[in-house]
């Protein structure tokens, strides 16, 4: 029979294994430990505190109570005080009210906890001067964790579950390191090491209340599923494993892409729309993923469903937008798709003050624009660009003009029967507010050609008849001539 000295000196044992193989901790690390006052975490407490002196570090206890307990909450933090105390080791002990939190951030109450938690062990920290946090994780938080993603609709990425250590980033650059000793360890196994050191652990009634989904998974679905399978728990291990190796093969193709494809802004991450559909499926999601993580520090709140809408974006005319959690925007442009914190609508393109007459042929240049147009006997056949369009010339003549918007403007676009409101036309087309004013047009007369980048005009489209073809290629030449559009490559003869 195990005695209690043998139990909590194997799990002491198993949790060092842990700690070396996966480098969470070097010597003379300052390590901050989340205690919350539960058996997990005062297990891991005290694993640590028993190791300290065999693999040098120090300690520094975090406690957060979450404002949502009441006295039992106090009761908590006091146990708490009063363990740190015993132990000899500095701590930090704070209240946050999440409920507030939760407001401010339009999130679910137990998303509020968590990032109320995480901000205040980075503030603790950096305090300290520690390497990173130390959390209470164990087997249990990781098979709960790969199932909760996949009833949310997870990607690759969400199937691995808990990771021995994790970077997380919050804002003004505030970067904390998560790392979970006890995840080879059962919630059964430290319950029984804090009953064998005779720790007496606080019990939260939260964690059998039902209105929270993890508990749910907890106390319904895994037993349910034991009973089908009662390896259950070692499958979805094994499934996590096998996903880790293979998001780790994903993770290193798509940073081999990522220089070419992605351009970091200030509070934003520009994606090239030709080299991003030329990407696979799976390398274009993960891409999506970490310019998200560029932007906030993580990818926790963004399902499978986020980044397969953000990829339909790059199929989408310019200027769609996508509303994304933590206010990130997604827009489509001509050329990209840019990804951006907050909903202001930046119009990529420069106004236009003028009326200018096209050269036909030849080129013409204007302020953040050039445009080629070129006649010919022959059709061209277009690869998709949307700044690129064909006109029957006996239809449009050669006296073209390209201005903004008039008050007045009227279109008919390609297969429809009458014209419209140039307004509604844009309404319909989802042109942002903010870009309407600076949409090139392409005019002959007062007869609207071409609203460049997104339809022809009906009454000028080519024909089977046509003789004579004209072709007008925009190409946009933005500050210092970054981000071109080759659109003359892109065309090619046909007979």
């Amino acid at each position: 029979m195990q005695t209690p000295e043998t139990l909590s000196d194997k799990l002491q044992e198993r949790a060092l294994t842990y700690i070396q193989h996966h480098a969470l901790i070097k010597p003379g690390d300052c390590i901050v430990v989340a205690v919350s006052g539960g058996a997990d975490s005062v297990c891991l407490l005290n694993i640590l505190n028993s190791l300290r002196d065999r693999i040098d570090i120090k300690l520094h206890i975090a406690h957060l109570d979450h404002g949502l307990r009441g006295a039992e909450g106090q009761k908590d933090a006091n146990y708490v005080k009063l363990l740190t105390s015993d132990l000899g080791l500095p701590a930090t002990i704070g209240r946050a009210d999440v409920r507030a939190w939760q407001t401010k951030i339009h999130s679910s109450l137990e998303e509020a906890a968590r990032e109320a938690r995480y901000r205040f062990m980075a503030q603790v920290a950096q305090k300290a001067g520690a390497a990173a946090v130390a959390v209470g994780h164990t087997f249990d938080d990781h098979v709960e964790t790969v199932l909760l993603h996949i009833i949310r609709g997870t990607a690759l990425a969400g199937l691995q579950g808990l990771q021995p250590s994790t970077n997380l980033t919050f804002a003004h650059k505030t970067h904390l390191r998560i790392i979970r000793p006890l995840l080879t360890i059962t919630r059964e196994e430290t319950t029984d090491y804090c009953s064998s050191r005779n720790l007496n652990p606080r019990t939260d009634a939260s964690n059998i209340d039902q209105r929270y989904l993890r508990n749910r998974v907890r106390l319904e679905l895994l037993p349910l599923l034991r009973r089908v399978n009662p390896e259950i728990d070692r499958t979805i291990a094994r499934l996590a494993k096998a996903a880790s190796e293979a998001y780790s093969l994903l993770q290193n193709q798509t940073m081999d892409v990522w220089p070419r494809i992605a351009r970091m802004g200030k509070k934003s991450v520009v994606l090239d729309r030709a080299r991003m559909l030329a990407e696979p499926t799976a390398i274009q999601s993960e891409l999506v993923r970490m310019a998200i993580i560029k932007l906030l520090g993580e990818s926790r709140d963004f399902a499978a469903r986020h980044f397969e809408a953000v990829i339909q974006m790059f199929s989408s005319p310019a200027g769609r937008t996508l509303n994304l959690p933590h206010q990130i925007q997604a827009v489509a442009r001509y050329d990209s798709v840019i990804l951006k914190i907050g909903t202001a609508g930046e119009c990529p393109f420069p106004p236009l003050k003028k009326i200018t007459r096209f050269k036909i042929p030849g080129i013409t240049t204007l302020p953040g624009w050039q445009i080629m147009a070129t006649v010919s006997g022959r059709g061209w056949r277009i690869r998709q660009n949307p700044l690129t369009a064909v006109f029957d010339m006996d239809a449009t003549g050669d006296r073209l003009t390209i201005s903004a918007r008039q008050p007045g403007d009227r279109f008919q676009p390609l297969g429809m029967p009458l014209p419209k409101k140039l307004q509604d036309f844009m309404v319909d087309s989802h042109i942002p507010r903010e870009w309407r004013d600076n949409i090139p047009l392409v005019r002959s007369g007062n007869d609207i050609i071409w609203v460049v980048g997104y339809q022809v005009g009906h009454q000028f489209r080519v024909m089977p008849a046509t003789k004579k073809f004209l072709t007008l290629r925009f190409q946009q030449t933005r500050r210092a001539n970054r981000n071109l559009l080759s659109a003359p490559a892109n065309a090619k003869h046909s007979t």
